[in-house]
């Protein structure tokens, strides 16, 4: 995986049976979109084992993803646990947590940063493609899975939702959703409006 042709991180997939590339944004927040590398080995609670590669990463309009599937021998660094990136967090548990509802509410209180994202995907060769994210949705989600069950290919979505959906736990809008085999790549870079 690179931003703006430079790798930021390379995952094998030897002991861990799935590995999650997320880019996502929405019109609340000062940054346009931040990215995430994360993956484990999840199965019995004694076996399992969460790690992140990149947490958060920034991204501006001026940034270019680049997430190519491929067979490599050997990650470009490990992976780190929750505790390892974040080792001062308290880990109480609040009380009296929001529910889902409270927090719509609470979302659809804020002002808006932007009015919405062209999403610029180019899949491969392809020619590129964009995909409009407009009021009334809220956030997108640029999403690339490989998991244990079909090892040859990974799963690419690109969608967007509304608060409104959040609220109600519903899936929103699928702009695209396919499957890449080894050695294709997506492109991705993101225009606020």
């Amino acid at each position: 995986m690179r931003v703006n042709n430079e790798v930021v991180a390379a995952l094998s997939s030897e002991n861990f049976n799935i590995l999650s590339v997320r880019i996502h944004g929405d019109v609340l927040s000062p940054e346009i979109a931040v990215l995430d590398v994360t993956g484990g080995y999840y199965g019995d609670p004694e076996e399992t084992k969460h790690l992140i590669w990149v947490n958060d990463h920034e991204l501006s309009e001026l940034d270019e993803v680049e997430i190519q599937f491929q067979d490599i021998p050997t990650s470009s660094h490990a992976g780190k646990t929750i505790k390892e990136i974040y080792p001062e967090e308290d880990a109480s548990v609040d009380d009296n947590p929001l529910d889902i509802a409270e927090l719509a509410d609470l979302l659809r209180e804020q002002p808006r940063l932007r009015n919405g994202f062209d999403l610029h995907v180019r899949v491969s060769d392809a020619d590129p493609q964009i995909f409009s994210v407009k009021d009334p949705d809220h956030s997108f989600f640029v999403s690339i899975m490989w998991d244990w069950k079909s090892i040859d290919s990974v799963k690419l979505s690109v969608s967007s939702t509304t608060i409104q959906n959040i609220a109600e736990q519903k899936s929103g809008t699928d702009y695209l959703r396919r499957r890449l085999r080894g050695g294709e790549s997506v492109h991705v870079s993101i225009v606020s409006q």
